[in-house]
């Protein structure tokens, strides 16, 4: 009996040290992974040939991606509208541009990124 109780706890261990090994690995190459994020990025309001106005931003270096963000607010009053720009950039493929709706005006810029 002493035994094959010895040779269970034995096997426990065993078993859990093998699907402890590549689980560990698996979440540290997930947080390498997500480390990748947009750098030397930069953000100002933008003004368009045809007078709208919004955000335009870029990032240079880095992972991940970026699109331009704007608060614009309505002229009637209300709670501040935010807008995106709808395609995701990679760093260093230029502007991202995203403008205000109508029936707003600019209120401030930013930049929203993500990691790659």
């Amino acid at each position: 009996m002493r035994k094959s109780l010895f040779s269970l706890v034995a096997g426990a261990a065993l078993v859990a040290g093998t699907f402890a090994g590549p689980s560990s690995a698996a979440a540290a190459d997930e947080v390498g992974a997500a480390a990748t994020w947009p750098q030397n990025c930069t953000y100002k309001q933008h003004k368009n040939q045809y007078g709208s106005v919004g955000t335009r931003a870029n990032c240079k270096s880095g992972g991940g991606q970026y699109r331009a963000a704007v608060i614009c607010t309505p002229i009637k009053g209300g709670v501040g509208v935010t807008r995106l720009a709808p395609v995701w950039r990679k760093p260093g493929s230029g502007y991202s541009y995203v403008y205000c709706p109508p029936e707003t005006v600019y209120s401030s810029s930013g930049v929203e990124k993500r990691a790659g």
